[in-house]
Parts: structure tokens; C-alpha cells; sequence
């Protein structure tokens, strides 16, 4: 392309040498060249000699091609310069281009390393799988292996169980054991008082010797314990507290209760010894009445047993016609007395299972002060047939008294008491003037109040 425009420059430039038609050329003579006086030919052309006659020759007119010409030529001019940056652009895109593909080889020599690289983490993260699937056997036969060494274990400890009888004179039972037969109890008491006793006589009087012996026990105002409670709620928590204060806690199973409560009560510590030697010595009081318990109850022992003894049998004849009292003057009584002794007989064999623990089980039954007692959620609930929630949150009735222990299998102290059982209770709202007696009221309940005071203190003392 720059050889054509440089031809079509040289014969731009050959035109405009040759002369044209409009140039006025002078005509000359054909006479031989002249000679100077000497006889030299000079060299002078025909055409000068006949411009020194004619004169000097006129410069060429301006023509319109000529101007045609030139502005052809500038515009040629322009033409080569756009070429040339044209030229140089398209090297200079050339170039971005050889860049561009070096680039492009760079960017795919680094997309083959991390292809590479990723197809490595590919085959990396398949031996993680595998690892991670080889782990998941090994931790589920090490969990196999932990529950079948969990499995020994419990038949060690309870091999070991077995042998603490021996050892230690004291056999221990799981908290299950006792949770179940408590229940079971609570449900005995709680259907027999269902069954007969959905309503209060209507001849019933409420200083009869029945009615102030249950508000007595209760620590309630007889007038408002028939109007304000259900029969059978006062007769089960009656029962219970019956229970509480003749049963449980008192060696009635014992040859000689009486000779064993104070033998117990002797060795009780002082109030004036310090709180790791108390705590020390009410474990060995526990240790001491788990193996002397079970001594007692050796069935090789002539004087053990449950089998009932007159001392129970005068407590047991007390609560028997104190129930027999709420019934209507016709009603049947055979069958109340054959469960009641079935419920007295279960209350025994609990207090013998019971008293054979070093772990310090008891059934915790908190009798009514003067001031109302404040329902606890940590020790108290109410029972699932009602509502399940308390509509107040002073406690009116105990329905059952708590299952708690204070200790370990050995005797060793918990930091805190464990309440297997919560106590069951009623909160129900009472009428103002049912919070407190009349004068002439606590008159009449006087010497019951002061029985049922009396009776409680002893349980407490018993129960510590």
C-alpha cells in the first residue's frame, strides 16, 4: 500500500515537469552554433540564444488544475496520514493482543494448577471420607464396648451391693426401690379414701372425737375443714400423718421400740458441736441404725419380723375406729378394716426397708405451724388430678408427705437433701375468716392442739 502511493507520487511529479499546452514555448533558429572571433564554437543552445533575443520568458499563468491538483493532494496527504495512524493502531492492537493472549496463557496455565489443585483437595477430602467412616466404626464399637463395661459395672456394683451385707451389716437398695413402694402406698390411701369417703355424713358433728382428732393432726379448725375440704383429702392426709407419728421412724417391727428410740436418741449429737463433727456423727448414727436394722430383721432372729405386736395393734385399733367414725351409722366396716390393715402392714415393711439404708432415707411430712406454710415448687407439688397448678400459694393440706435422703449408699453426706418424691399438698383458697380460729373455737381444740403438738415434736426428734 506505501509502494502504490509512493508510485502514484512519482507520477504526480513527472506531470507537472512536462510541459503543457497553456506554457508559450519560444521559437528558435536553425543556424549552427556560433563561434566566438578566436574560432571556438560556444555552447549556448538555440533556445537561450533565441531567449537573449527575445528577452526574459514570463512565469506560467496559475491554472485551475493545478488548484484541483493540490487540494487532490492534501487530501491524499490527510488520506496517508489517517492511514498511517490507522498503521500504527493496529500495531498497537496487535500488540494488546499478544499481551492479551499471553495473558489468557498465563490464566490457563493457572486454571490447569488449580484444577490440579482442586482435583488433589477432591481426592484428599475422599480419604477424609474414608477416614471419618473408619472413625464412625471405631466409636461405635467403643461405644459397644463402653455400654457393655457400663453393663459389668453395674453388675460389680451390684455384686458389690450384695456383699456390703457382710461387710458392712447394711444392705442397699437403689432410690427406684423406694420411690415405687412409696407410690404404691400413696395410691393405696388415696383410693381407699376415694372409695369410701366422697362426702361428709350429714348427722357428722364437728367436735366429735374423729373430726378434732383429724383437724387436730391436720392443725385445722374442725367447722372449716367440713365445710371448706373434701372427706377424702382430710382422711388421706390424716392417714399419712397417723402413720408419720406412730409408724414410721418409731421400730414398731422391734422387740423393744421404746429401748431402741431412746438408745437412739442418746446417741444424737449435741447442739454445741461443730458442723463436720455433727455431719460426721449423724453418718455413723445412720451407719449404726442400717446394720442394728438389719440384725433386727434377720429372719434367724426369733424377736425380728413384722409380725404385729400389741404396741401396734393399740395405734392401729385408734386409726381404725377414728375412720369408722366418719361412716354413716350403716355402713358395712369389714372391708374398710381389712384395708386399712393392709395399708398400716405396707407403712411397716417400708419403715423396715427404710431404716436398713445408710443413706439417711426419710419421708419428710412438715406439720402445720401457727403460720401458714408457703407452697415451695423445690419440695411441694400439687397433684396431677386437679389442676396441676396451685391457686394459692399458701399450703391449706399435706395429702403426702416428701421422700428425701441425706446421703450417700456408704453414709457419706450430700451437700444437699435429695427429695426423691415432692410432698403433695392443697393450696386452695379459703374464706378470711377460715385462716384463724375463734376464741371460743381454740377454747374447744385446746387439748387436741396440744396433743397433736406433742406428738410432733416427738416425730421430729424421731425423723432427724
Amino acid at each position: 500500500m506505501e509502494y502504490q502511493a509512493s508510485q502514484y507520487e512519482m507520477s504526480l511529479d513527472q506531470r507537472n515537469k512536462e510541459p503543457t499546452s497553456e506554457t508559450p514555448l519560444v521559437q528558435g533558429c536553425n543556424s549552427a552554433p556560433s563561434t566566438d572571433k578566436h574560432g571556438d564554437t560556444n555552447s549556448i543552445s538555440p533556445y537561450e540564444s533565441s531567449a537573449a533575443m527575445v528577452g526574459p520568458a514570463l512565469p506560467p499563468r496559475p491554472s485551475r488544475q493545478l488548484k484541483a491538483d493540490d487540494v487532490f493532494d492534501i487530501q491524499l496527504r490527510d488520506l496517508q496520514r489517517a492511514l498511517d495512524t490507522e498503521v500504527k493502531k493496529n500495531k498497537q492492537y496487535e500488540g494488546l493482543l499478544g499481551q492479551s493472549r499471553k495473558k489468557v496463557q498465563e490464566l490457563n496455565q493457572v486454571l490447569s494448577h488449580s484444577t490440579a489443585k482442586v482435583e488433589e483437595s477432591k481426592g484428599l477430602l475422599n480419604k477424609s471420607h474414608e477416614r471419618e467412616d473408619k472413625l464412625n466404626i471405631a466409636l461405635d464399637q467403643t461405644t459397644a464396648e463402653a455400654e457393655e463395661y457400663k453393663a459389668l459395672w453395674k453388675q460389680s456394683a451390684a455384686d458389690l451391693n450384695s456383699h456390703l451385707v457382710n461387710d458392712r451389716g447394711f444392705k442397699p437398695f437403689d432410690d427406684r426401690f423406694f420411690i415405687e413402694k412409696v407410690m404404691l402406698l400413696r395410691r393405696n390411701i388415696r383410693d381407699f379414701a376415694y372409695q369410701y369417703y366422697d362426702d361428709w355424713p350429714a348427722d357428722i358433728k364437728h367436735y366429735s372425737n374423729p373430726i378434732s382428732e383429724m383437724a387436730d393432726m391436720l392443725d385445722l379448725d374442725p367447722n372449716c375443714m367440713c365445710r371448706d375440704f373434701n372427706p377424702s383429702s382430710i382422711v388421706r392426709g390424716y392417714i399419712w400423718g397417723f402413720l408419720d407419728n406412730h409408724v414410721f421412724g418409731r421400730f414398731i417391727w422391734a422387740k423393744n421400740p421404746p429401748a431402741m428410740r431412746e438408745l437412739l436418741d442418746s446417741l444424737k449429737p449435741s447442739k454445741e458441736s461443730s458442723p463436720a463433727n455433727h455431719k460426721e456423727k449423724v453418718r455413723q448414727i445412720d451407719l449404726w441404725k442400717a446394720r442394728t436394722s438389719v440384725l433386727l430383721q434377720d429372719p434367724l432372729n426369733p424377736h425380728g419380723g413384722s409380725k404385729r405386736k400389741e404396741s401396734q395393734q393399740e395405734s392401729f385399733n385408734e386409726l381404725t375406729n377414728n375412720l369408722i367414725g366418719l361412716l354413716p351409722p350403716n355402713a358395712k366396716t369389714k372391708d374398710l378394716s381389712e384395708q386399712v390393715s393392709s395399708i398400716w402392714d405396707d407403712a411397716v415393711r417400708l419403715d423396715m426397708d427404710m431404716n436398713t439404708q445408710a443413706s439417711g432415707l426419710q419421708l419428710y411430712y412438715r406439720h402445720h405451724e401457727r403460720k401458714p406454710m408457703a407452697f415451695d415448687n423445690t419440695k411441694m407439688e400439687v397433684e396431677q388430678e386437679r389442676d396441676g397448678s396451685p391457686s394459692s400459694d399458701i399450703v391449706t393440706c399435706i395429702l403426702a408427705p416428701a421422700l428425701r435422703r441425706r446421703g450417700e449408699a456408704d453414709g457419706t453426706r450430700l451437700a444437699e437433701r435429695a427429695y426423691l418424691l415432692k410432698m403433695l399438698v392443697l393450696c386452695q383458697a379459703r374464706d378470711e375468716r377460715t385462716q384463724g380460729q375463734k376464741q371460743e373455737e381454740r377454747e374447744h381444740a385446746h387439748p387436741g392442739i396440744i396433743r397433736a403438738a406433742a406428738s410432733n415434736l416427738r416425730s421430729r426428734f424421731m425423723n432427724y
